[in-house]
């Protein structure tokens, strides 16, 4: 079983994925686990592939399109919100 890595030094986590962990969905497990209820998300790595989503203002929808091969994100920058009736 995959199992990231985190440390946190009373202000920030610094989190390492194991290769063939889902970025989103280990950073949700982390919030949850940790009880943490928002903050920012800064990162980089190797990815296996991605899920881009453009949002288009005449019809409000995402435009998604998937890479399906080996990328390098050089930089992540994001946001983190848990609703308190999130599980």
């Amino acid at each position: 079983m995959l199992q990231m890595t985190s440390a946190f030094d009373g202000y920030n986590f610094s989190v390492r994925l194991q290769k063939g962990e889902l970025l989103v969905t280990s950073l949700l497990k982390l919030a949850k686990e940790k009880d943490i209820k928002g903050g920012w998300i800064v990162g980089l790595g190797g990815l296996a592939w991605a899920e881009l989503g453009i949002y288009d203002l005449p019809s409000k929808n995402y435009q998604w399109t998937k890479l399906e091969e080996l990328l390098e994100l050089t930089f992540l920058t994001g946001n983190i919100y848990l609703l308190y009736n999130e599980s």
